[in-house]
């Protein structure tokens, strides 16, 4: 049975449910070979972290990063998240299933896509966190973990 979790992230609630197994594995493998390098830069910092102070390892994590490639992943990442915003009616649910949807809901909220992301990964990968796996290496710093 897939996990599904949900979380208030910056005023908001959010829901992930778990990938496919899968799905999952070559979503991980891409997440290693895209962004596996560029985690050095990150690791230890945490997703709380004002942009401000995260700035430097952030801008060096990404420059390594192809755009497209970065842009197809978040797409992929939050794939099975969805989002309730607030209105008259009791709530509107947006799935996160193309990239306008992305727009609507984090245009000029760069930092909480972060955190979302981050959640995310954490319901998708968590049970690489910790162990001695290789593909353990490249989990935790998404997560916000250090290894």
């Amino acid at each position: 049975m897939l996990k599904k979790d949900s979380k208030d992230i910056d005023g908001l609630s959010y829901t992930t449910v778990q990938f496919p197994a899968m799905y999952g594995f070559g979503l991980l493998a891409r997440l290693a070979k895209s962004v596996g390098p560029a985690l050095g830069a990150l690791s230890g910092v945490s997703p709380d972290t004002d942009l401000a102070t995260v700035g430097p390892a952030l801008s060096t994590a990404l420059a390594s990063l192809d755009p497209d490639d970065a842009q197809k992943l978040v797409l992929e990442i939050l794939k099975s998240t969805s989002v309730v915003i607030p209105d008259q009616t009791g709530g509107r649910k947006i799935e996160f299933t193309d990239r306008t949807k992305i727009d609507e809901v984090f245009s000029g909220r760069l930092k909480t896509l972060f955190k979302v992301i981050g959640f995310a990964l954490q319901v998708n990968f968590a049970d690489f966190a910790v162990g001695n796996d290789k593909l353990a290496v490249v989990v935790p710093p998404l997560l916000g973990h250090s290894v």
